[in-house]
């Protein structure tokens, strides 16, 4: 089998399936798969649990695939000749002929899957605004693995991490419903769509039946993604959302963010600082304590002065079992380290004061300062509506009611 192709479209194609994270226990995985199929050549990468294909325009001389070491696809990248020929065991160029040892192609995990169903299209740039809610998906939660992910809901994508919820709505028809594809997935489609793209995004899988391991394809021109889906049913996130309102505060988001920005950059990165928001007479205040973490010498002794008694309580546990001849080994007294704790320390205050026209009831609400912070970065309008039913609901913040960022107070 020989393959022929120019150098800069299959070096394109590598810096594509380098955007893939691969398991460095599995050596083979650094290998790039070459096959020839239905008249194309493919490249191909996977980590079993995504996988990335690239298509592109080649001469060959019959079907079949070649495996190709992780040390030649480097070296091919680097290559200045406008031309080069891959076989099973070598890779010539009008210049040169590199030999390397043929790999067994059979020994590369299976990533050929039916995709039977096409769930809907739509533009990369399109994409990439509903994909805005992976900002606030867990990143691991053993708990309730389902919240690792996007879900896809019609229409619709959620974001939810049990703190905070974002949803988009797209204009674009879909199939499918309660469909939560995993956050490596979507980080890898992250990296790879061009963002200010009208090309047809089309997503295709198989019919969801309950089945665990499922899989999902994103087909973006000639780039091919594909991840798993969650299994498991998604939280009924409709029901979380307010429908009533006591206080509704429209305010310029540039502003805003600006003062909660501000407050955010000087905040406590290991304790999250709380930001309050406030409406007094018509006005907007917003009221930030700001903390640093400081040693607890006192609660240090406290914590240190207890694991040693556990370890003296081990010790003299094991020496009534020594003096008894149930254990040989006379123990040894454990002197356990310096617990060292620490607790976070006022060291100031903000006010500010923000414009905006406030409506309904005054409220004191207090929120992780992140929360707000990252909830206002993802909008992309001027002005934006805080919403507010009790100080201890959900605060939605919005433009227009279908997208939306959700964030949950904090108790005062």
């Amino acid at each position: 089998m020989k393959i022929t192709m120019n150098t800069n479209d299959f070096i394109s194609a590598i810096k594509v399936l380098d955007k893939i994270s691969v398991n460095n226990v599995l050596p083979i995985l650094n290998s790039v798969l070459i096959t020839v199929q239905n008249g194309k050549v493919k490249l191909t990468r996977t980590n079993v649990e995504n996988t990335i294909n690239v298509y592109f325009p080649a001469d060959f001389d019959s079907y079949g695939t070649i495996l190709l070491p992780k040390k030649m696809v480097e070296m091919l990248k680097n290559l200045r000749e406008d031309k080069v020929t891959i076989t099973e065991s070598s890779i010539i160029t009008n210049r040169k002929v590199m030999d390397y040892n043929r790999m067994n192609s059979e020994e590369y995990p299976d990533v050929n899957r039916k995709f039977n169903k096409v769930f809907f299209e739509l533009p990369e740039k399109e994409l990439n605004r509903m994909l805005e809610v992976k900002y606030c998906i867990s990143s691991t939660d053993a708990a309730r693995p389902i919240l690792c992910g996007v879900c896809f809901d019609g229409n619709r994508t959620v974001g939810i991490d049990g703190y905070r919820m974002s949803v988009r709505e797209g204009n674009y028809n879909s199939d499918i419903h309660n469909v939560v594809v995993n956050s490596n997935t979507i980080n890898l489609l992250d990296k790879v769509i061009n963002k200010n793209s009208n090309e047809k995004v089309k997503v295709s899988g198989e019919t969801f039946d309950g089945k665990i391991r499922q899989f999902v394809k994103f087909e973006i021109g000639n780039i091919e993604v594909i991840g798993l889906t969650i299994h498991g049913e998604y939280f009924n996130y409709k029901n979380f959302v307010p429908q009533d309102f006591e206080t509704e505060i429209t305010v310029d988001v540039a502003e805003m963010l600006y003062e909660v920005e501000f407050m955010f950059k000087a905040s406590n990165k290991e304790k999250p600082d709380i930001i309050k928001i406030i409406t007094e007479n018509g006005k907007l205040l917003l009221r930030g304590t700001l903390t640093e973490m400081e040693f607890d010498k006192e609660a240090s002794f406290k914590a240190t002065q207890k694991e040693q008694n556990k370890a003296d309580d081990e010790y003299d546990c094991l020496m009534d079992k020594f003096k008894m001849g149930i254990i040989k080994k006379k123990p040894k007294r454990k002197s356990v380290k310096e617990v060292k704790i620490y607790t976070p320390k006022e060291i100031s205050h903000v006010k500010s004061e923000v414009e905006a026209n406030v409506q309904g009831q005054d409220i004191l609400m207090g929120f992780n300062v992140r929360y707000i912070y990252e909830a206002l970065k993802q909008t992309a309008t001027d002005r934006v509506k805080l919403k507010a039913l009790a100080k201890t609901s959900p605060m939605i913040i919005t433009a227009d009611g279908n997208n939306f960022e959700m964030v949950l107070p904090v108790r005062l």
